[in-house]
């Protein structure tokens, strides 16, 4: 956690060079998320979610574009709906969400440098700037409340009335 500060930098540029519908997605699902009253500690941390739409978006590369360090890629052709059904299917299911970022070439650590400690919490999504930090952290969020809300019948809900205010905007 010392390393944070120093590291912050490179999460900011990781998010800042995804293609325009990771972005696209991004944004939609920060929106999803302060459309809604969270407790506090269940409010869960928009790079998480960021983090969430960008494995979404991974694809496996071709075997003759593979290497030993990437064997995946983000997808830049894949619809925006896609990625948000996708990154609220991973948020559903996040208690049992391990994402370590191997072979995607997102990462700027190998998996010798992340500390096996870390790897014992559940969920465990590492941020692949800073192999020290478990973006999900039982300890610092407790996501039942995204578990329970990504579920398709609460999704649907806020971006139905969503798209409703926003409709009666247009008139």
């Amino acid at each position: 956690q010392f390393l944070a500060p120093a590291l912050a930098r490179d999460a900011v540029e990781l998010v800042a060079r995804q293609p325009p519908n990771v972005i696209a997605a991004m944004k939609l699902l920060r929106w999803w998320l302060a459309q809604q009253t969270w407790r506090p500690k269940c409010q869960p941390p928009c790079y998480l979610l960021e983090l969430l739409v960008m494995n979404a978006a991974l694809t496996q590369l071709p075997p003759a574009q593979q290497t030993p360090m990437q064997t995946r890629h983000i997808d830049s052709s894949r619809p925006v709906s896609e990625l948000l059904d996708a990154a609220l299917d991973a948020c559903e299911r996040l208690r049992q969400l391990n994402l370590q970022w191997e072979f995607t070439g997102m990462a700027l650590f190998g998996p010798s440098e992340v500390d096996p400690e870390l790897l014992e919490q559940a969920p465990v999504i590492l941020d692949p700037a800073n192999p020290c930090i478990n973006v999900a952290n039982p300890s610092n969020f407790d996501c039942s409340e995204l578990v329970a809300r990504a579920g398709k019948r609460g999704r649907v809900r806020v971006f139905r009335t969503g798209l409703a205010l926003w409709v009666a905007q247009m008139q």
